[in-house]
C-alpha cells in the first residue's frame, strides 16, 4: 500500500494487560462454573460459555466468513463508500492478521426501523459507529478508549504524555493517528439489531478463530 501502510503491532512488547479489562469488559469469573451466566454487555442476551461455543456456526456461515475474509477497508481511507449510509450489521477490525474488536450497531431495531432509516437517507447505524471510531474521540466511544489505554498510551514517549497534560497535544489526535495509521475493517449489513447481537456475540465468543485482543467474551 502506497499510503497510510499499515505497521505490525506486536501487543506482547508493548505489553497490552489483557487481565486488566476485565475493569472495563465484562468476563466469567473463574471460579464459577463454565455454566454460570456470563453478562456479555455487547452480546445479544445473558448467555454461558457453553451456549456461545453452541452458537458458533461452522467455517461457511456466509456472515462470519465475510468478517473474516471478506473486503478489507482502511481507516486511512474514512469515510469508505462502500459503508452502506444507513443499515445495521456488525465489524470486524484488524491490525494485519490480529482481530482487534468486534462490534454491532442497530441494537433494538428490528427489519421494520432499519427499513425506516434506509428510506430516511441519513447516516445511521454501520455508517456512524465506524465515523466514530474513525474519529479517534474517547467520549462515547469504548472502542476509542480501549485504543487509548492499551494500545496508544504505552507507545507514548514521557514528553509526550507531559504535553498531553499540558494540552499541548491532544490525546485523541493521537488515538485518530493510531486508527487510521494501523487499522482496517470489515463489515456485514443485517436485517436487524437482534441478528447482529447474535453474530456479534459468536465472533467476540471466538467464531472468527480468534478472540478480539481489545473485547474478547469468554
Amino acid at each position: 500500500m502506497s499510503s497510510g501502510a499499515i505497521a505490525f503491532v506486536n501487543y506482547a512488547e508493548l505489553g497490552v494487560p489483557m487481565l486488566s479489562l476485565r475493569s472495563t469488559t465484562s468476563y466469567l469469573d473463574p471460579k464459577v462454573a463454565p455454566t454460570s451466566p456470563t453478562i456479555f454487555r455487547c452480546c445479544a442476551e445473558r448467555a454461558t460459555v457453553a451456549r456461545a461455543i453452541a452458537m458458533t456456526p461452522t467455517s461457511g456461515d456466509p456472515l462470519l466468513d465475510v468478517l473474516l475474509h471478506g473486503p478489507l477497508f482502511r481507516f486511512a481511507d474514512w469515510p469508505v463508500e462502500a459503508v452502506p449510509k444507513a443499515a445495521a450489521g456488525v465489524y470486524s477490525i484488524w491490525d494485519q492478521a490480529r482481530l482487534l474488536y468486534v462490534g454491532m450497531s442497530g441494537r433494538g431495531a428490528d427489519e421494520a426501523r432499519v427499513q425506516q432509516a434506509q428510506s430516511v437517507g441519513r447516516p445511521w447505524g454501520l455508517a456512524t459507529r465506524l465515523a466514530s471510531h474513525a474519529s479517534g474521540r474517547r467520549s462515547g466511544d469504548q472502542f476509542c478508549v480501549y485504543v487509548a489505554d492499551f494500545l496508544v498510551l504505552p507507545e507514548l514517549a514521557p514528553e509526550e504524555i507531559a504535553e498531553i497534560v499540558r494540552r499541548e497535544l491532544s490525546f485523541d489526535d493521537c488515538v485518530k493517528r493510531y486508527i487510521r495509521h494501523r487499522m482496517c475493517f470489515r463489515f456485514v449489513e443485517t436485517q436487524s439489531g437482534a441478528e447482529a447481537m447474535r453474530l456479534e456475540a459468536v465472533a467476540r465468543a471466538g467464531g472468527l478463530g480468534q478472540l478480539p485482543i481489545l473485547n474478547p467474551c469468554h
